[in-house]
């Protein structure tokens, strides 16, 4: 099954203002289904704005950079168990925050900063 293209903020601004002027719209012309137009002019008239709804979804709870370290530890090995990972993580949260502490020569600052909580 092929996954549906985004449509840009520009397309949508550019089908609204099409239809303001009271061009008919072709969805051969925009390149989109009639579906999609339809979709970009409801939404337009119910909320006044060309950007699309925010989704709905579970939150993040890392950040980029916690992500790319799970990435690194897991790649790293293959076999490792969520367990063996989780225990690798928290280790190398602990070292970063001891650099951090030599570098600055603060307290854990930097560290509450980084982790978003009191550690030690």
């Amino acid at each position: 099954m092929e996954s549906r293209s985004k449509v840009t903020e520009t397309l949508r601004q550019q089908v609204v203002k099409m239809k303001i002027k009271g061009v008919t719209l072709s969805a051969r012309e925009v390149g989109r289904s009639k579906s999609v137009i339809s979709r970009i002019l409801h939404l337009s008239n119910t909320t006044n704005s060309f950007k699309s709804p925010k989704k709905a979804g579970r939150p993040q709870k890392t950040n980029a950079r916690e992500d790319r370290i799970m990435r690194r530890i897991s790649m790293g090995n293959r076999f490792n168990t969520a367990a063996g990972i989780a225990r690798q993580f928290s280790t190398e949260q602990d070292e970063w925050c001891r650099e951090r502490r030599e570098e600055k020569g603060r307290m854990a600052d930097v560290c509450t900063e980084w982790l978003g909580e009191n550690r030690e």
